[in-house]
């Protein structure tokens, strides 16, 4: 009852927003969508308003907030075909509304064709990597590619940005709770699972470019250069690849390299350490996450900040 907006009632946006987020715990997006319109329906029915172009309005204003914040609901046919049946209505009630309407829904398709090319995208990328795996011919050494830590740190971040900005909030719940109106008709996401292996062939990456190289000298001078590359990924407060990074430089076969570790800069080693410390639950890393995030709120450009993810979904 208190989503249902009215001539004089609108639910404040925290609500609207929780009520969306959690409700698919307990019932589909789809069902909700269609109890809703039958609401309005049986409202407008009843003469129970006195201006049916005001609450018309209200209800518009509902569905732009579901499909903006929750947009990956609408990938169902039938969730867009009641979202069409609703709109259809509230134009017809109030025809002013139907350009606002027209925006909605454009905006809506052009976010869900932003999700297909980019899951898309990411499906070639796997099946590139799954190539290189098998062919090795196809491996390049990465400084071949980029030799500037700031240059690739930058091209990290962009890739973090980008991967973070497809996670819906829904996401979490349908990844980490298993909800009794889970059907197979609804089309689910994986972008958590995509971003989760994302930090993982980074760090593999790190830690394959090293143990590959047959020389002390090549080892020695990738190690220098991907720690220079973490520290730039932690001045442009992308956590995420610095962990990724961090990870790598201590894996097993990595730290087995006693000879090679020893050749490195013990000072830039130690400010990868400190931020990689797990005690107290990475309570250097929060202190370092909240600085940046301070720092960035005050600034006018508003730096990104990507957090380390895997600590989030702990």
């Amino acid at each position: 009852q208190l989503l249902i907006p009215s001539e004089t009632y609108y639910p404040e946006m925290s609500y609207v927003f929780a009520f969306f987020l959690c409700s698919r715990l307990f019932i589909s997006p789809h069902t909700l969508l269609t109890r809703v319109s039958r609401i309005f329906q049986f409202v407008q029915r009843q003469h129970m308003v006195s201006d049916k172009g005001v609450t018309a309005n209200r209800f518009v204003q509902l569905i732009r907030e579901w499909t903006e914040t929750f947009p990956y609901d609408f990938r169902d046919e039938k969730m867009m075909r009641a979202l069409k049946d609703m709109t259809q209505i509230c134009a017809s009630l109030s025809p002013m509304l139907r350009r606002e309407i027209g925006q909605l829904q454009s905006t809506l398709i052009q976010k869900l064709s932003v999700l297909d090319r980019y899951e898309h995208v990411l499906r070639q990328v796997n099946d590139i990597y799954v190539q290189k795996l098998i062919d090795p011919k196809t491996q390049v050494n990465i400084l071949k590619c980029c030799d500037n830590p700031l240059t690739l740190a930058e091209q990290l971040t962009h890739i973090e940005l980008e991967r973070l900005n497809n996670i819906g909030p829904e996401e979490f719940v349908q990844t980490f709770v298993k909800a009794p109106t889970e059907s197979a008709e609804v089309k689910k996401t994986s972008n958590i699972e995509a971003y989760v292996e994302w930090f993982n062939r980074l760090s593999y990456l790190v830690a394959t470019e090293i143990c590959v190289s047959d020389k002390e000298r090549n080892r020695v001078k990738l190690m220098d250069f991907f720690i220079d590359v973490a520290l730039e990924c932690q001045k442009l407060n992308n956590f995420n690849s610095f962990m990724a990074i961090a990870a790598g430089l201590y894996m097993s076969p990595v730290v087995r390299l006693r000879k090679t570790r020893a050749k490195l800069n013990t000072k830039k080693l130690e400010e990868v350490e400190q931020l990689l410390d797990p005690s107290s639950n990475f309570s250097k890393y929060r202190g370092a996450m909240e600085s940046a995030m301070s720092t960035a709120r005050q600034e006018k450009d508003r730096r990104c900040v990507v957090p380390f993810f895997s600590l989030i979904i702990k």
